[in-house]
Order: structure tokens, then C-alpha cells, then sequence
């Protein structure tokens, strides 16, 4: 048996081995603790980031149009143009519509330059690559595989009108310059709706609004888009006016503006706007005697999956003002370049 001096020289050594464990076992645990601190908020951190990247994404059922207005390259406004491909990223659209006017065409405008400043130097060519670029962009930004309705502008179809001012040879010539070729070149995913439509070939009254010479494309049955018809000082009522008993969505005049009226006999409220530009707001070839009213948007358009087969579908449109390279998409996200 041991005696009490050895019992005591036992537990004093055994105390010693626990002091000395004490603070080894303390910075494991500490270390471990930490560990599991920096897992808890790199999960937390991802939770928040799957939110925002799903927060502005349309929902089982729906889809999201996503609209974008003129551009005008290569005198697009760049912190605008670069914040449509963060747009389309979080948005993630299955369809995109372009309202016309991407390109400027500037060489091929019939109105001669007024100043050296608004003189054309660039080549036609840069046009369409930077154009075709952000293009490109755009659509793989948003990681669908959307569809690109493309809408021809005033702009671009200055290019047909002048190669048949050239005669012959602008004829014989015409396919090697014209917007829809360039553009559509390579991207088989792009449809192209041409600035004048044809009209009936035997001119017989039209039996539906899809046989009328009007230039337009569907988003919904009941939502047209078009590049534009009026320019005046309330461009959407008017527009509205001419279609009469559908929605429509304009580009054209560069400046964000919107009506809705009721259809007294439906009770559906019918609308009519404008996402306004994405070009440059103050042009050197824009001769109006002071600064122009234009402002930065785009468009994006929530529709059920079943839009262009129901006659009175679901659809809610949300214009997104871009200012100074900022904005704040429909569910609340901020973003800025």
C-alpha cells in the first residue's frame, strides 16, 4: 500500500499535469471555437447572397422580359450601358427586347453636321462591334439563354434608306452593310422586326392587328413593344391613343414617362411608356437650345408563362431609373458601377 507521502507526491503531480494541460486544451478549444465562428458566418454570408441573387428573380410560374431602350453606339453613356449587364445578372431574364436605336448610324444620317464637334469620325464598323459586344454581355450575364427580340430604329433603317438614295450600286451593296446582317450574324438567338413592316401584298383591309403595316413586337398578347411614334411632349398618351385597346412600350424619344388609363367598358387598365435612354444626355447633334430632358432607365416586365396564349394574361411592368451609374431593381437590390 502506498503510504500518505506518496499518495500526496501522487496528486501534486497529477495537479501539475493538469495546469500544464489546462492552457493547451484552452487555445484547441479557442481554436476550434473560431473555427466554427468563420463556418457560421461564411454560411451566413452565403445565405444572404443566395437571397439577393434569387431576391429579383421571377418566380415558379412566371418570367421576367427585360427592355432596353436607345443606346446609340458608339455615344452610348458607358456606367448606363454597364449597369444593364449587372441588371440582367441578378434579374435573370428568359426573354430580352431591344427597343431599337442601338446602333447611331451616324455616317449614314441625311442631315449634315452643323459643327465640327457632332462630325462623325468614327468608322460604321466600331458601331456594330461595340454594339454587338454589349450584346453579347448582356444575354450571358443573365445565364438563361434568353431569346433577343430586336426592334429596328429610326437609326439603323437610315442605312437601307440611303443605300437606295445610292441606286443600283446601294442595292447591290445593301446586304453588306445592313444593321440586321451585322447584328444578327453569329447569333441565332436574335429575332430582328424591321422599322417598316410590309402590309397586306393585295392591300385588302386587314382581318387582324398581325396583317397591319405596324412595326411591332409582343411581349404579352395584349403588350406591344414598339420603337416609336411620336416624339411629342406627351409621346406615351399618344401612343396609347393610336393603339387604342392595348398596352404599349415605346423607345424613341429618350425620356422616362408613362400613363395608364381604364378601359371603361372592360375595366382593364391599359399602359403606356418609355424607359427613356441609354445613350449620351447631352449630344453635341442635339440642336434644341438648351439641355435635353432625356434620362437613364430600362424596363423589366414580370408575365406569367402563359403570356402570349391567354388573351387577358398577368403582367406587371417596373421601370428602373439609372442615375450617375446607380439603381434599385423591383425587390430592392442596390447596385451601382
Amino acid at each position: 500500500m502506498a503510504t500518505t507521502k506518496q499518495r500526496n507526491l501522487a496528486a501534486i503531480i497529477t495537479a501539475s499535469r493538469r495546469e500544464d494541460a489546462t492552457p493547451a486544451l484552452t487555445a484547441a478549444r479557442r481554436a476550434t471555437a473560431a473555427r466554427v465562428a468563420v463556418a457560421d458566418a461564411n454560411l451566413a454570408a452565403a445565405k444572404r447572397i443566395a437571397k439577393v441573387s434569387t431576391r429579383e428573380v421571377a418566380k415558379a410560374g412566371s418570367h421576367a422580359v427585360l427592355i432596353v431602350p436607345d443606346a446609340h453606339f458608339p455615344f452610348n453613356d458607358q456606367a448606363a450601358t454597364d449597369l444593364v449587364v449587372k441588371i440582367a445578372e441578378l434579374v435573370r431574364p428568359a426573354r430580352i427586347v431591344s427597343l431599337g436605336d442601338t446602333l447611331e448610324a451616324a455616317a449614314w444620317t441625311c442631315h449634315a453636321p452643323r459643327s465640327i464637334p457632332e462630325e462623325a469620325v468614327h468608322k460604321f464598323s466600331l458601331e456594330v462591334e461595340q454594339a454587338g459586344a454589349w450584346i453579347d454581355r448582356v444575354r450571358s450575364a443573365a445565364r438563361t439563354e434568353p431569346s433577343w427580340a430586336y426592334l429596328e430604329g429610326n437609326h439603323e433603317a437610315h442605312v437601307e434608306r440611303e443605300c437606295l438614295r445610292l441606286g443600283s450600286i446601294g442595292r447591290a451593296i445593301s446586304d453588306l452593310v445592313s444593321p440586321k446582317n451585322l447584328l444578327m450574324r453569329g447569333r441565332p438567338w436574335m429575332t430582328w422586326t424591321p422599322y417598316v413592316q410590309e402590309s397586306n401584298p393585295d392591300r385588302r383591309a386587314p382581318t387582324s392587328r398581325s396583317s397591319l403595316g405596324l412595326s411591332h413586337h409582343k411581349i404579352t398578347t395584349d403588350l406591344y413593344a414598339i420603337h416609336g411614334w411620336s416624339l411629342a411632349k406627351n409621346f406615351a398618351q399618344k401612343n396609347l391613343e393610336l393603339l387604342r385597346n392595348a398596352s404599349v412600350c415605346s423607345g424613341h424619344a429618350h425620356r422616362v414617362q408613362s400613363v395608364t388609363e381604364r378601359d371603361p367598358v372592360s375595366g382593364k387598365l391599359l399602359h403606356s411608356w418609355s424607359p427613356g435612354c441609354l445613350s449620351l444626355l447631352q449630344p453635341a447633334w442635339a440642336h434644341i437650345g438648351g439641355p435635353t430632358l432625356w434620362s437613364h432607365a430600362i424596363s423589366v416586365v414580370f408575365c406569367e408563362d402563359a403570356c402570349l396564349t391567354k388573351s387577358d394574361p398577368k403582367w406587371t411592368p417596373y421601370t428602373i431609373s439609372i442615375s450617375r451609374g446607380e439603381c434599385t431593381l423591383p425587390g430592392g437590390t442596390s447596385i451601382r458601377v
